[in-house]
């Protein structure tokens, strides 16, 4: 095997790649589950879902010689940040029925 030297830019763009692979499977996952819903065939999307199992599955182990090389602990892979349109639902507080939320906890 030849020997690679590494930089942390390497490490970065396999911690995108990842994310990638995960943000496919993820897609992928959607589909099958509306196909499924329907009725419609699935067997070349469960091929599609294999091959991009195998994918994600060589990514990471690229990724994780990486870290391994540069000494780096393993960080799990977050999602994309929200838009900032949008609001995320779990910042939200909860109303009960006839209770009214306050407004400050000093209050």
């Amino acid at each position: 095997m030849q020997s690679v030297r590494y930089k942390k830019k390497d490490l970065e763009f396999a911690r995108l790649h990842a994310a990638k692979a995960a943000r496919h499977i993820t897609s992928q996952e959607i589909v099958l589950r509306r196909l499924r819903m329907i009725g419609a065939p699935l067997d070349l999307d469960y091929a599609l879902l294999g091959r991009l199992y195998d994918r994600q599955r060589k990514v990471l182990y690229h990724l994780k010689r990486i870290e391994d090389v540069l000494d780096v602990k393993s960080q799990p892979i977050q999602p994309d940040p929200p838009e900032p349109g949008r609001h995320d639902p779990s910042l939200h507080s909860v109303v009960r029925f006839g209770q009214r939320p306050a407004r400050f906890d000093w209050q």
